[in-house]
């Protein structure tokens, strides 16, 4: 009897291929639903992949640009106070982007609650080819190649600082192991779906709702963000509302960012002026409650430009004060290290200084124990001697 003639053989196979079409319809329906839903007319509104790619597409036409901005931070009132809460706080920024090359200069003060102010700085330029760092003002860097850097201004992310997105916004909603082998999504899996178009302010956007799950957490656990993006503004969030662990009845959102003011910076290119995001305190999101402010964060845009078409020196003429360290790195490791306005070292000589310094301290410390030694022997004679003395 050939397989094809064993009637087990026919009944199993029949139920496989049943089975593997249940699955299969099943995998289209879900599809379906998450990626083919329109809460606002009924309408079609494509795939989560279509968005990706317009999303993406966007981007592109603010890869030159030349942006001013500041910001103002204030405490609300926390769950938990804290004396090293800042108070309040204030920056400025500004941000080129031209044709590969980076400028960018960031002041930041913030005040304690004893009135103390704190300032920061970052300055930083990219020719294409060498990135050069100056932090703090004491803090310099030659590096080959180009730093990335998290506090890079992206106009489709202006909202979503508080998630960690400091990569393009089509990175973030495409998810997988890209998004996976970013900070902070390394342990976690982001299940992203499109939910369908409502209007906001009077734009139609695109609702899409990512959940994120730790690793460490218990299967069905998740805190889910969701986010609309306005389909005529160049897809740019308009708002974003985020929910720690959702399934809990009545919860509120901790956090909510809103873009507006949008202006058209050139020809079917828009930018929003204003935003906000304000993150509320866990014990008043919960239902019933009144919600009480922890923090909340403004965003003012003074300028913003496309195409700027400065000198190379821009990105290149990166002062650092004279008696900085800088260090020359390549490889990650650092080749050079000099004072600013004074003597180079390489690599070699700074071993060989750190050696021989910590040599001259062992001979230091062996000098003074010797010298110890002696005055200790010294002392015992004298004490001996008296005591014959008085004896005799």
């Amino acid at each position: 009897m050939t397989l094809a003639q064993n009637p087990v053989w026919v009944h199993e196979g029949l139920r496989g291929i049943l089975n593997r079409l249940v699955q299969y319809l099943w995998q289209i329906a879900i599809i379906s639903l998450v990626f083919s839903v329109d809460t606002l007319s009924g309408q079609t509104v494509g795939s989560m992949s279509e968005l990706v790619e317009n999303v993406r597409s966007n981007e592109l036409l603010y890869d030159n640009l030349e942006v001013r901005l500041r910001s103002t931070y204030r405490l609300g009132k926390p769950d938990f106070p804290r004396p090293e809460y800042a108070v309040s706080g204030e920056s400025s920024a500004r941000f080129v982007y031209q044709e590969g090359m980076l400028y960018l200069r960031i002041d930041y003060e913030t005040k304690d609650q004893e009135g103390v102010a704190q300032r920061s700085d970052v300055l930083q330029g990219f020719d294409g080819k060498t990135t050069r760092l100056l932090e703090q003002s004491v803090l310099a860097n030659i590096r080959e190649g180009k730093v990335v850097q998290t506090r890079l201004f992206r106009p489709h992310c202006l909202i979503l600082e508080r998630a960690g997105v400091s990569f393009p916004l089509s990175t973030y909603l495409r998810g997988g192991k890209d998004l996976r082998a970013l900070s902070p999504y390394k342990n976690a899996t982001t299940l992203i779906r499109l939910e369908g178009v409502e209007v906001i302010d009077g734009l139609r956007c695109s609702k899409v709702r990512i959940g994120y799950h730790l690793d460490s957490w218990k299967p069905g656990e998740e805190d889910v963000r969701y986010l609309w993006l306005a389909q005529e503004r160049n897809y740019l969030p308009v708002r974003t509302e985020f929910f720690q662990h959702p399934h809990r009845e009545g919860v509120r959102p901790g956090e909510v960012g809103t873009s507006t003011d949008f202006r058209e910076i050139s020809p079917g290119v828009w930018f929003p002026f204003r935003s906000s995001l304000i993150i509320y305190t866990g014990l008043s999101i919960a239902a019933g409650q009144p919600l009480v402010m922890f923090n909340a964060t403004e965003f003012t845009i003074d300028e913003a430009k496309l195409d700027p078409s400065y000198d190379v020196s821009l990105f290149q003429d990166i002062p650092f004060p004279d008696g900085v360290t800088v260090n020359v790195i390549k490889d990650d490791k650092i080749v050079q290290k000099y004072i600013q306005g004074g003597m180079r070292l390489s690599a070699a000589k700074v071993a060989e200084r750190k050696s021989s310094n910590l040599a001259a301290i062992i001979a230091v410390a062996v000098g003074v124990a010797i010298v110890a030694g002696l005055a200790a022997y010294a002392m015992t004679r004298r004490r001996k001697a008296r005591a014959r003395l008085v004896s005799t």
